[in-house]
């Protein structure tokens, strides 16, 4: 599948385990990264940033291959925003493809379910009617 991030085109298959697994793994990466440098002190406001940035490169390096953040991040190299913003697009983007999957088994698990309370309801309407005599009553 394909998922544009900045104008460029990545190519990412959420219901493929070979992606999903990387894309957890560096997700992890990068959630515990950015915590563990919460309540840093820089020096400079920019240093900060120069980090943070980092760290999205780190990130879209480990999901899609060495050298997509280049590509990614070209002429915004040190833009936290953008690259914020590239991180929230690639969290919807799998968000979206994780609803996907749930609609899909949902629609299938609820018609399951549905089938098989119908067969409860006969099963157990037969049971009724056998106990009454087969539905026939003497007066």
């Amino acid at each position: 599948m394909e998922i544009k991030i900045n104008g460029v085109s990545l190519e990412g298959d959420f219901m493929d385990a070979d992606f999903a697994g990387p894309y957890e793994d560096a997700t992890r990466k990068m959630q515990a990264k950015a915590q563990a440098n919460q309540g840093k002190k820089y020096d400079r406001f920019a240093d900060g940033i120069l980090e943070q940035c980092e760290t999205i490169d780190e990130y879209f390096n480990d999901v899609f291959g060495e050298g997509t953040a280049a590509k990614v991040f070209a002429g915004a190299e040190h833009h936290l925003m953008i690259h914020l913003k590239a991180v929230e697009d690639l969290t919807n983007w799998a968000q979206g493809e994780k609803k996907k999957l749930n609609d899909f088994t949902n629609k299938y698990t609820q018609r399951q379910n549905a089938a098989t309370r119908r067969q409860q309801i006969q099963a157990q309407q037969q049971f009724t009617a056998a106990q009454n005599g087969g539905g026939k009553r003497k007066h």
